[in-house]
């Protein structure tokens, strides 16, 4: 066993299982905490669900801060916070889409993946439009 490493115990929130995780003996951890790293390591298919929920909430936060960042650094804000109720479904928001000078951005949960299309409209070809759509696995 690692030093510094000690066996604590969690229950999964989804189907109930107690697991014995390892956690840093330098803090303290509530119940709560220790049910939902347990939770983050069982097998079962809510966890695993949850587990894949997690990984699409990261990975569009990244997408939104690498796209949006340092040229709408306002629209980027207002995506990320948009992230967590889309990919978990609460709030009843599935799709954000913002206009910001030539752009459309627009962000949606895709089926197992992230969603993020960057549209640019050129003002000397109002008809003409160049998308860029951005899925990362």
């Amino acid at each position: 066993m690692n030093k510094g490493i000690v066996p604590a115990t969690g229950k999964c929130q989804y189907c109930g299982q107690w697991k014995t995780v390892m956690i840093g003996e330098d803090k303290e951890y509530t119940q709560a905490e220790l049910d939902q790293i347990a939770t983050s390591e069982c097998d079962c298919a809510g966890a695993k669900q949850a587990q894949e929920i997690e990984v699409m909430i990261r990975k569009g936060h990244r997408l939104v801060k690498h796209y949006l960042g340092k040229t709408y650094p306002e629209s980027e804000r207002i995506m990320d916070a948009a992230i967590e109720p889309i990919f978990r479904g609460t709030d009843g928001i599935t799709k954000v889409v913002i206009k910001a000078g030539i752009h459309t951005i627009t962000l949606q949960k895709a089926i197992e993946s992230v969603g993020l299309k960057v549209q640019e409209t050129r003002e000397s070809n109002a008809n003409s439009e160049d998308e860029e759509d951005v899925e990362e696995e």
